[in-house]
């Protein structure tokens, strides 16, 4: 993407982003097995907010929201014309610079955990493709929620394992 493409992707995820997320809420709320989904979907892209991010219009905010939010960030940033592995750097600055303010401090540092592991960033760079067709889009579109889904399990993991080990040592 040229920096104007960027600038504007940026505009329009800031100005679009909560009418996604609440789009997506009213396509899956009526959906028996998609109710609990739908909620973490409504509030992806709020942000952590120093630990004020826990409740929006009265309602509690998911947990896994503000994982899906980190993931999807970091999904963001991993996509561009060099690979992952050589912007690591700066997508982990990136990433630590919002740490607290849009992001969870405890996913923050997780994602440090998984993103020491070679394989997290062969997972973020094992799904570029650019495709020019509706149904190659669609695809395109599969692949990404499935490297979002794949970075927020390797981050969900390092949080399981970080509390693990804070137990122990308790």
């Amino acid at each position: 993407f040229s920096l104007r493409e960027r600038r504007e992707i940026q505009e329009f995820e800031e100005q679009n982003s909560l009418e996604h997320a609440e789009i997506g809420y009213r396509l899956l709320r009526n959906f028996r097995y998609f109710e609990r989904p739908a909620l973490i979907v409504r509030h992806h892209h709020l942000p952590w907010a120093d630990g004020r991010g826990w409740w929006s219009s009265g309602e509690a905010v998911p947990l896994e929201s503000h994982l899906l939010h980190l993931a999807d960030r970091i999904s963001v940033l991993t996509k561009g014309p060099a690979d992952p592995l050589a912007r690591g750097r700066v997508i982990r600055e990136t990433i630590d610079k919002h740490s607290g303010s849009r992001f969870h401090p405890e996913f923050v540092q997780a994602f440090h955990t998984a993103a020491d592991n070679e394989s997290f960033w062969m997972d973020a760079l094992g799904t570029e493709t650019e495709f020019p067709g509706r149904q190659e889009r669609f695809l395109e579109i599969c692949r990404r929620a499935d490297a979002i889904a794949v970075i927020g399990i390797d981050v969900a993991e390092a949080v399981a394992s970080q509390a693990a080990f804070r137990d122990l040592l308790e």
